[in-house]
């Protein structure tokens, strides 16, 4: 949350419906990461480039966490992970 925090730089209000989704999507996030268990991947390129060039600062927030993981726990994050993380930022930034 703290990368998200500073890198959107905006607050994460706790009551906003956006916030409350990310943070659902974090806890089953984190426990896929802390057990090294992936997800089948559904590989759909086109809309993850979208999401991608359509929200760049959504998308760079979600590499700076991708960063962070392949750093501190040698975990890979997949790019439909990265696409859901990315949909998560843009949702709580366009509010």
């Amino acid at each position: 949350m703290t990368i998200v925090k500073y890198s959107l730089e905006i607050p994460l209000e706790q009551d906003d419906i956006y916030v409350q989704r990310f943070i659902t999507h974090l806890k089953f996030f984190c426990e896929r990461v802390l057990t090294n268990t992936k997800q089948e991947e559904l590989k759909d390129l086109a809309m993850f480039e979208l999401m991608c060039q359509k929200y760049p600062l959504a998308y760079e927030t979600t590499k700076k966490i991708v960063l962070h993981l392949e750093k501190s726990r040698q975990y890979f994050v997949s790019d439909d992970e990265q696409l859901y993380l990315t949909i998560h930022l843009s949702r709580i930034r366009k509010k």
